[in-house]
């Protein structure tokens, strides 16, 4: 793609993820492409709209390590005010995870207090449709 770096990490994403979602096979290695060309941008937490869609990406490849401490440094930034979106950071790439693991009801349980604060990643409705 020659799109900018943030259309690509979160079209891309979005679009596996949708494909999981609705029971269709990923290709083999477009989850590991994605993750190599996104680990190139946004490895520091702190653009909502990008940490969600880094942690799509950690959760599908099952980089839980990356995922845990993009969650910390999040929680960090909510805990210091310094994150304008909030606690709903770092409560969806939470759920990202708990979606990978194939924990529903878990998942749900940590999206359903952050349902109405979705807007605050930005993004389009196509994009937050995803949550």
């Amino acid at each position: 793609s020659t799109g900018v770096p943030i259309n690509v990490v979160s079209d891309t994403s979005s679009f596996l993820w949708r494909l999981q979602a609705y029971d269709h096979a990923v290709p083999a290695g477009l989850w590991d492409e994605a993750a190599s060309y996104a680990s190139n941008y946004f490895s520091q937490a702190g653009f909502p709209f990008a940490d969600f869609h880094m942690a799509l990406i950690a959760a599908a490849t099952g980089d839980f390590s990356a995922l845990e401490s993009r969650v910390a440094a999040l929680t960090e930034l909510v805990e210091t005010g310094s994150l304008p979106a909030g606690p709903v950071v770092p409560a969806i790439c939470r759920a990202a995870r708990a979606f990978a693991e194939e924990d529903y009801a878990g998942c749900a349980r940590l999206l359903e207090p952050m349902a109405s604060e979705v807007v605050r990643i930005g993004g389009s409705g196509a994009q937050r449709e995803i949550v």
